[in-house]
Formats: C-alpha cells, structure tokens, sequence
C-alpha cells in the first residue's frame, strides 16, 4: 500500500513472494515535499512498480499514468463509502455549532499546499454572505499557522481544528449545504467518496483524478476567482440536484462490498 518502500519489494520477489502493489498515488509530486524527499519518492515509485507483480490503482488518471511512465497495465480498484451515517443535529450539536442552523460550506483536509487550502479560503473571504467551515490540522506546521492567523479575522469563516469523533465530523459535513474538495494529487480521495455517499453537493478542485471520481458531475474551479463565482453564479437548485447524482454514482462504484470483490479477484 504506497510507494514510499518501494525500493524493499525486489527483495520479496528474491523470496519468491509474489506483490500486489496499490500505487496509492503520485506522492513525489505534493508539493510539501522539497526536491531530496521528492526524488526519493520516484526512485521508490519506478523500483516498486517495476518489481510488483500486480499493480492496483485506485483511479483511472493514475492508471493512465502507470501505462504512459512505466508500460504496466493496472487494476483499477478505488475505495468505499457506505460505512458513513448521517447523525441528526440535536441540541448538543447546535450549542457546540452554532452555524449548523443555516447554510454552511464545508471541508475537510489536511492543511498543505497540494489541497489548495490557501485557494478556497481565498474565495471565501471574497464572498462574505458564504459562511464556510473547514476541518484540518492547523498546528501541525507553519503553512497552517500562518493560514489561520491570516484569515482568522473573517467571520464568516470557521477554522475548526482536526476532529477525530465520527459522529461530530458526520454531523458537521453531512448537514452541509456544499461539500468544497481542493485535493489535487493522490488519485480517489476517501473523504470525496465518503461525501457523495452523503449526498452531498460538490465543489472540487479540477484535476483528472476528481473529475474521474465524480464521473464530470460536480461542479470544478482552478482558481480563487473561479470558486467564488461559482459560488456566486450556481443557482440553489442545481447544487441541490447535484446531490442526487452524487450519491448515484457512489451506490454504483464506492461501496465496500465492490471494493472486496474487486480485492478477492486480483488475489
């Protein structure tokens, strides 16, 4: 799982062990990496993917990937959602989160470059009437501190800490009224998969790998400029739309039981 090892695989083949490798993503390319940490990560990138017998990717921009760099043909196996619930807000919930009683964006994400973080709260702080939550650690390193210090003026901006309760994190994003996605590298992003299985309206980073996961359905931006106009332009009834079609396609593709057969018979 990851290539962050690769350079140890030769060695189960030398035990006739055979490797069934998920790529798990492009991870020399996030840009949290500096160029030793990067070139590391490819070197350990083409040793294991040449050496692995299988290969599985978990999205079609990375198998494209692997055929175009390497040759090697992929399976292509993504992730679940179906274990997410949708927990009522009680008033538990409307005490600790006083916002929940009205339309909110939301998202949830490590705080680095790659997911665009500095981006969305760009677009946000640009659109004063959209109050927008986000979930992340933000004091794991100074590009987090530095973020929220510069937007914690904002007010229609909450800059929650990383919530690790199941039951919290659902209330807070399932009761959503736009779920924004800014990842931009790793292939099928759990946390895209587990909001369509919400139902939820998407606003997600345009890159290959999103635009594969929610099969062109959700809406898209590249920059700043771009997500504040969508959400100024999108009318209501087209997000709300969208959740029927989200939740289409998770049924059809992200359910953990698909997952498991697709596992079983690469194995």
């Amino acid at each position: 799982m990851g290539v962050s090892g690769g350079l140890f695989v030769p060695l189960a083949r030398l035990f006739r062990k055979r490797v069934v490798l998920n790529v798990g993503g492009l991870d020399w390319q996030r840009s949290k990496w500096g160029r030793w940490a990067s070139g590391f990560l490819k070197l350990s990138e083409a040793v294991a993917v040449r050496s692995a017998q299988a290969l599985v990717a978990d999205n079609a921009g990375i198998a494209s990937y692997l055929d175009a760099e390497y040759g090697r043909t992929s399976i292509l196996i993504e992730y679940g959602g179906d274990q997410v619930s949708l927990p009522p807000i009680t008033e538990k919930w409307r005490q600790l989160y006083p916002f929940l009683t009205a339309p909110y964006a939301f998202s949830v994400a490590r705080i680095q470059p790659d997911n665009n973080i500095e981006m969305i709260l760009d677009a946000f702080a640009q659109s004063p009437r959209r109050v927008f939550v986000i979930v992340g650690n933000w004091n794991s390193n100074a590009f987090g501190h530095e973020l929220k210090a510069r937007f914690a003026g904002c007010s229609n901006l909450h800059l929650l800490d990383a919530i690790y309760d199941p039951e919290e994190l659902n209330v807070l994003r399932g009761h959503c009224s736009l779920y924004v996605h800014g990842h931009s590298a790793g292939g099928t992003n759990p946390s895209l998969v587990e909001a369509m299985h919400l139902s939820l309206p998407i606003a997600a980073f345009d890159v290959g790998y999103n635009r594969a996961t929610t099969e062109g359905a959700a809406k898209y931006f590249r920059s700043s400029a771009e997500l504040a106009e969508l959400l100024g332009r999108v009318p209501q009834n087209d997000w709300e739309n969208q959740r029927r079609t989200m939740k289409e396609i998770a049924n059809r593709r992200y359910r953990w039981s698909i997952i498991a057969a697709k596992y079983a018979q690469a194995l």
